[in-house]
């Protein structure tokens, strides 16, 4: 009887453990299940590179000046961008003529010892701003010119917004032109090198305009 008794009990064990591997195949642990919907983690994605130039991001943030429907950028703004794009650049003036009437002005912008560019300008002692500051309107305008010809601040025109703004200060301060009259003689000088000229009779102003007496002639009736 002892001997069936360890049967049966053995039999029972083995039956109880084939019951426990069974339901454990059938309901694993919550921790083992993989949840095979669960995302993918999502790959960082890499900030977009600004692929313009150097001098198109500078030109990109200069602050413009709307004059008479163009955008011009004024003198302070291109030295700033030039700056930022040399940071070893050096920009030197020179006054190349000046004889308190009339002056003239070149500048060169260097990066370290190598010349970049140059510009030039001219001004006249007239008006209301340049009949005291003719000569630093004229090396900001210089200045102006050289940047913009290594493309600061170069938008849309060579010419700064202050070289745009003295010129049509100088027009405005300018008197209406007397017409050239055909009838008789008369006097004319040139606002450029300051020449007088009597000229005959009959004188057209096709004429008068193309005398030549200087390298930039400019004649106007006195």
């Amino acid at each position: 009887m002892a001997g069936q008794s360890k049967s049966k009990a053995a039999e029972e064990a083995k039956t109880t453990e084939a019951a426990a591997v069974a339901e454990a195949k059938q309901d694993p642990p919550t921790e083992a299940v993989k949840d095979e919907k669960a995302e993918a983690p999502k790959e960082e994605q890499e900030p977009e590179s600004d692929e313009r130039s150097p001098l198109d991001a500078v030109n990109s943030r200069l602050k413009r000046t709307n004059i008479k429907g163009k955008d011009y950028v004024e003198v302070n703004q291109r030295i700033l961008g030039f700056h930022e794009l040399y940071p070893n650049g050096s920009i030197i003036t020179e006054i190349l003529s000046d004889d308190d009437d009339k002056c003239v002005v070149k500048a060169s912008v260097y990066d370290g010892d190598k010349l970049l560019a140059t510009g030039h300008a001219f001004e006249v002692r007239s008006g209301h701003i340049n009949s005291t500051s003719y000569i630093e309107n004229c090396e900001t305008s210089a200045v102006g010119r050289a940047l913009g010809f290594i493309g600061i601040g170069a938008v849309e025109a060579i010419a700064s917004a202050d070289e745009v703004n003295s010129a049509i200060n100088q027009q405005s301060a300018q008197p209406p032109e007397k017409l050239v009259p055909t009838d008789r003689e008369f006097i004319g000088k040139c606002r450029t090198c300051g020449t007088r000229y009597k000229f005959p009779k009959g004188t057209t102003e096709e004429r008068f305009k193309a005398t030549e007496c200087c390298n930039r002639p400019d004649w106007v009736v006195e």
